[in-house]
């Protein structure tokens, strides 16, 4: 990592992926990366047979993309990527680097009394928010800066040093093209996602303000609280960056999966991708369909983890609960 832990944060700090180094090991080092300054670039990630691969597979796609109303760029967004490209949706979404990273950040942990006599804790990994690949074509103005994470309305004061749990949202954009200061690429304030939301969001060519630049293959990793916003692109190339959002379990998703994808595009999937779209039980007792695992309509031999209530633990619970209850009527 590039960024010392006692200096303070003016710069984007970068991790390097080498065969040296497990996953592991990198993902620790992205996550205090993170926690230091909102976001980190990670080289070489991917390999340029991937990068290649995702630009094949969605190149067909292009031409029926449009932007939005609200977006100005001079360019396009792609969505519902992961019917569109396999090897995005098994190699970028499936990454193992960005899996330990989002899971750091947005596990959600939760305990209550769910019946008399049962205290459990629930924990529960995030889910995937939406799936874009941005083009941006020449003559493409700044995008204002802004967070992610007013779409889930979240809201934070400002803080030393980084709190988990303060955060509801964390995305991956890695580079297909090349992607400059002068081709828009994205540019951040480090370290704001420390602040407090209540101070405006600074306006124009901030001081503060560093660019992501990436070459193929590269990405970088940011929380939905740090502020950022693509740049212009005064180049005659197009800049195209293919992110990953993902959010906390109870959360609505960005990007509504279960309309996105038909039931026959959601068969094909991974069993890991099709819970993390949202084909599973959120605990407790939360995304059933007639009060059954939602995945047993792609699968039927799936198994019902809505049996019981609450799944194994409650069982477990309930087993526990019964026999200290038994202990104390025969004392």
């Amino acid at each position: 990592m590039t960024v010392s832990a006692r200096a303070p944060v003016t710069e984007i700090p970068e991790v390097h992926v080498t065969k040296q180094h497990t996953d592991e090991a990198l993902a620790a080092q992205v996550i205090q990366a993170i926690e230091l300054a909102g976001v980190c670039i990670v080289r070489n990630i991917f390999s340029q047979e991937i990068v290649h691969q995702i630009l094949d597979d969605l190149e067909p796609h292009v031409p029926q993309t449009d932007s939005f109303i609200g977006y100005n760029a001079n360019g396009c967004q792609m969505t519902g990527l992961l019917s569109k490209s396999e090897t995005y949706a098994n190699k970028v979404v499936g990454n193992s680097i960005y899996e330990q990273v989002r899971n750091h950040f947005l596990i959600s942990r939760y305990r209550c009394w769910v019946q008399e006599g049962i205290n459990m804790e629930f924990q529960n990994p995030p889910q995937l928010d939406s799936t874009v690949c941005f083009y941006l074509k020449p003559n493409s103005p700044d995008q204002l800066l802004h967070r992610d994470d007013q779409t889930h309305q979240n809201w934070n004061g400002a803080v030393d040093s980084y709190v988990n749990g303060r955060d509801v949202g964390c995305s991956m954009f890695a580079a297909l093209t090349n992607s400059t200061r002068e081709n828009g690429t994205t540019r951040f304030i480090p370290g704001s996602h420390l602040w407090d939301y209540q101070d405006p969001i600074p306006v124009g060519k901030d001081p503060r303000l560093r660019y992501a630049e990436l070459a193929p293959g590269d990405c970088f990793i940011m929380l939905g609280s740090v502020i950022h916003a693509s740049s212009s692109n005064t180049t005659t190339d197009r800049r195209v960056l293919i992110s990953t959002h993902v959010t906390r379990s109870h959360l609505r998703q960005e990007e509504n999966p279960y309309l996105t994808y038909s039931r026959e595009e959601v068969r094909r999937f991974p069993v890991w991708l099709q819970k993390f779209i949202g084909y599973n039980v959120l605990t407790p007792l939360c995304g059933w369909v007639d009060k059954k695992d939602p995945r047993m309509l792609v699968d039927p031999s799936a198994k019902d983890d809505m049996y019981a209530g609450y799944g194994d633990a409650y069982l477990e619970a309930r087993a526990k609960a019964d026999q200290e209850a038994e202990n104390q009527i025969v004392q």
